[in-house]
């Protein structure tokens, strides 16, 4: 990395961390020479390396995640639409999985939309993506945070207005409010209560619109 640094300063040097989790200390040895860094799953349980990756995107760097498995069997819920939630929780810039679509003839097999995909989201057939439940419930979850940056962009614009089209402070409060804690909440407090990120979506959606309605209507 040094050298490559050096050779060519241009050049976005990016390093994925898997598993297992790597010491901190090798770690912070590579970072004057990367640009991304994108850990694993298996690095949200360090309290140390996350507070790390936070004090690097800090510096102006690139913080991504990603998670790699493979089989078909595992959630819908914590893992594919989970995705989206984990990088808006820990402030990551890319949510990424192991692989979108396996090509024929390639390292795993000849895979077609007839074939269980090993781990991908989407099936091949003749040259085109097919979708899959899988990668459904993975745009799931990035529909669920497009709502709450909606939310956050109405409150801020909220908060722009004049003392007469404002909405009251109460709304503004529990809008802010609900942005604070709703990634705890599904991510980290209620990961095994399957409709929270659906009722999560839900109350967005009715606080943008309470927002929006207060403003269209002189803050009340």
């Amino acid at each position: 990395l040094k050298a490559a640094k050096a050779s060519c300063p241009d050049t976005r040097l990016q390093v994925t961390l898997g598993y297992p989790v790597l010491a901190l200390e090798k770690i912070r040895a590579l970072a004057p020479y990367v640009d991304v860094f994108c850990p694993n799953e298996c690095y949200f349980g360090s309290a140390e390396h996350m507070k790390f990756f936070q004090e690097f995107k800090a510096q102006g760097k690139a913080f991504w995640v990603y998670a790699c498995g493979t089989a078909t069997r595992v959630s819908l819920y914590k893992y594919y639409r989970f995705q989206a939630w984990r990088a808006w929780y820990h402030g990551a810039q890319v949510a990424g999985l192991f692989r979108y679509l396996s090509g024929p003839g390639g390292h795993y097999g000849r895979e077609a939309w007839k074939c269980e995909a090993g781990g991908a989201v989407a099936y091949n057939s003749l040259g085109a993506p097919v979708s899959s439940i899988r990668y459904e419930a993975l745009r799931e979850g990035f529909d669920d945070i497009k709502y709450l940056a909606k939310l956050r962009d109405v409150l801020d614009a909220a908060k722009t207005k004049a003392d007469k089209d404002r909405p009251d402070a109460q709304l503004l409060q529990a809008a802010e409010s609900f942005l604070q804690r709703v990634a705890e909440e599904v991510v980290v407090k209620l990961p095994h209560q399957e409709g929270r990120a659906e009722a999560a979506r839900q109350q967005a959606a009715r606080l943008i619109l309470e927002l929006q309605g207060a403003m269209a209507g002189g803050g009340r």
